[in-house]
């Protein structure tokens, strides 16, 4: 595991960089750059810009916010600035917090340049972000799967491994499934399966309803390989996987809401 990407003193004060803020940043710069590229070169406006960019603070807010509401539920309220400090983010309200922002900005700038390709094109762009993301998560150790019999597939933790200083957790260390990878894998398919349905689809719209089944699926499934003990579970499945389930409907609607209507008022 690599916690931090850079570690060092400078002047006698320590210079660290942690490697999951470096992933992230590089996944937003990259999933940015790739959102504009999909842009036809005629949408490619300063209003785009403006969108991506607000799109993109509304998300890391969510992400930020939900992640603090789901170790409140899991550790309780008794300190909620010490929670809210050692909390990370999660995507789920990245989702939760750019679709927000894009539903009413769409809702009150119908008349702007942004349209339904803006979403398709964003679609791509955040599924192959996270992409990237996932990897920081597994070079730092903060995400990890399930314990496994030791194997070149399995990912072994070192004794010194940085989720051990988590709110005191004691998580055994040792061989364990690639979480993170499988999900970077799974993230990347998803994104260049929502590439093919861009370029081939004529529908505006229907890369963004297939990202909400895709992911869907993907993180109803991968949570069961999943193994950490701050997941808030509300039943017999995480929030995560009910998150997921919730995803399923939006994207079946979408599509059939995005789906050709015939004429009926010229038959006989």
């Amino acid at each position: 595991m690599h916690p931090f990407l850079i570690d060092t003193e400078i002047l006698g004060a320590r210079l660290a960089i942690p490697t999951g803020v470096v992933f992230t940043l590089v996944g937003l710069a990259g999933g940015g750059l790739l959102y504009w590229f999909l842009l036809p070169r005629s949408a490619r406006r300063a209003e785009h810009l403006a969108f991506a960019g607000a799109a993109a603070a509304a998300a890391l807010v969510g992400a930020r916010l939900l992640g603090f509401a789901l170790d409140l539920g899991v550790l309780g309220a008794e300190r909620p600035l010490e929670v809210f400090a050692a909390s990370g983010s999660t995507v789920l309200g990245g989702i939760a917090g750019g679709g927000l922002f894009a539903v009413v900005y769409r809702t009150v700038r119908r008349g702007g340049s942004v349209t339904l390709r803006t979403f398709d094109a964003a679609a791509v762009a955040f599924a192959s972000g996270d992409s990237v993301m996932r990897v920081g998560c597994h070079l730092q150790g903060c995400c990890f799967g399930t314990a496994c019999a030791a194997s070149p597939l399995a990912v072994t933790y070192p004794p010194d491994w940085i989720m051990h200083r988590f709110f005191g957790l004691d998580i055994p260390y040792g061989p364990r499934l690639p979480f993170p990878l499988i999900a970077a894998a799974a993230l990347f398919l998803i994104a260049l399966v929502l590439f093919i349905v861009l370029r081939l689809e004529r529908r505006p719209g229907t890369a963004a309803a297939w990202f909400f089944i895709l992911y869907g699926v993907y993180r109803f499934a991968i949570e069961f390989i999943r193994d950490e003990p701050l997941r808030l579970f509300l039943g017999p499945l995480s929030f995560a996987q009910w998150f997921a389930l919730a995803c399923l409907p939006v994207g079946v609607g979408l599509l059939a809401y995005f789906r050709p209507r015939r004429d009926n008022s010229s038959a006989a």
